[in-house]
């Protein structure tokens, strides 16, 4: 690799390329659909439609993203080394470090590298004398037409596909395909998997707080936009999913999106979150409560929800009920007790919340997630970012 990367450094970066065009590049891993499924590395220019390609070789299909990204960088640096002007490859003086630059490309520079590997895979077609259609990147749970793994067609297989007997939503044609798969499969089987009833022990170990958070967490980052439904979803939401997203997000932007929108139904819930969307009561708790609450500027939910809501649809929420009205006038008299021992604008220290939650007397615990609701949107002098 070392090798690789002096060659690399010593490449021309010229601000235009020969044919006078922006020297500029946008590559990603395809699949090839071969009877053993591997990846390619492609590379367009967008303007020119000019492409490099080198593979195949394994990639998606790797245990770790460390061990992926090493083996792109290698085909990335190989096709530059030997794609680009080879005859006069040595960098001048003149030509600075900083046109060598990597970043995230835009969702229409996507759109065209994968139109550049559709018509890659109909020239290969045609000289193979092979009927091959690019292959999907994700295949939908309890699509039984595909093999989840290698993403191509059942019929392409002398075997009926198999279905995954833990969740019943995933087909694949070989136990190579299953388990190169696993990693990516694993959130969508365990939220699928039937639930035990309720006089029923649930086998093995119990499923902790931390792991129905993650499990949610993966489901609305890797599943949730999988399905037409829960595209439009996200879409109402002015949200974003794979692959204009390129970075997982965290729960709290789309519950609070869901409840401002009037849309937190447990259906929608259950779209986004999948079925164990229930293991987010307190944080979707939380979202309702911050409606009525409305917290005021300095407040730490103020800080982060004019973060999250920047860009979000108009404020229609539900109206509250009659318990959460309860709840909150509650949080108002907690408010008013901190800020009497405090003062107004400012935050509790740990010595302030352990005198107010004894207050409480022995059953203070019950009142912990109340108060730490009331701390969060109460003025403390915290600026947004």
């Amino acid at each position: 690799m070392e090798d690789l990367v002096r060659s690399f450094n010593l490449l021309r970066r010229p601000e235009t390329s020969p044919s006078g065009l922006p020297n500029h590049y946008v590559f990603g891993v395809r699949q090839i659909p071969l009877d053993q499924p591997s990846n390619m590395v492609l590379a367009v220019n967008p303007q020119s439609r000019f492409l490099f390609t080198d593979g195949p070789d394994k990639i998606l299909s790797l245990p770790s993203v460390s061990a992926r990204v090493e083996v792109v960088i290698r085909l990335l640096l190989e096709m530059f080394i030997n794609g680009i002007d080879p005859e006069n490859s040595l960098v001048t003086k003149e030509e600075p470090n900083e046109l060598c630059r990597v970043g995230t490309c835009s969702a229409e520079e996507s759109q065209i590298l994968d139109e550049s590997h559709t018509v890659l895979l109909e020239k290969f077609s045609e000289a193979l004398g092979l009927n091959l259609a690019p292959l999907p990147q994700d295949v939908a749970p309890g699509d039984p037409s595909r093999c989840h793994g290698c993403r191509r067609m059942g019929e392409n297989f002398s075997a009926p596909l198999w279905k995954c007997s833990a969740c019943q939503q995933a087909w694949y044609h070989s136990q190579d395909c299953q388990r190169n798969q696993w990693k990516e499969h694993k959130p969508t089987c365990l939220a699928n998997r039937a639930a035990p009833a309720p006089n029923q022990k649930a086998s093995g170990p119990s499923m902790s707080s931390s792991n129905s958070k993650s499990i949610a967490s993966a489901y609305y980052n890797k599943v949730a936009h999988l399905t037409a439904e829960g595209q439009a979803l996200i879409r109402s939401l002015s949200l974003k999913y794979p692959p204009t997203r390129t970075a997982p997000e965290g729960l709290r932007k789309p519950l609070r999106r869901l409840v401002l929108a009037g849309k937190d139904t447990p259906e929608n819930l259950k779209l986004l979150f999948g079925p164990n969307w229930s293991s987010q009561a307190k944080e979707y708790e939380d979202a309702r409560m911050e409606v009525p609450i409305d917290p005021p500027r300095g407040s730490p939910s103020y800080a982060m929800n004019a973060y999250h809501d920047n860009g979000a649809p108009p404020s229609t929420p539900r109206p509250a009920s009659d318990a959460e009205r309860e709840k909150v006038a509650q949080i108002r008299g907690l408010q008013a007790k901190i800020r009497e021992r405090v003062g107004a604008g400012k935050a509790p220290s740990w010595d302030d919340r352990e005198a107010i939650l004894l207050s409480f007397g022995p059953n203070w615990p019950e009142h912990l997630q109340t108060y730490m609701l009331a701390t969060n949107t109460m003025d403390q002098g915290v600026q947004p970012r």
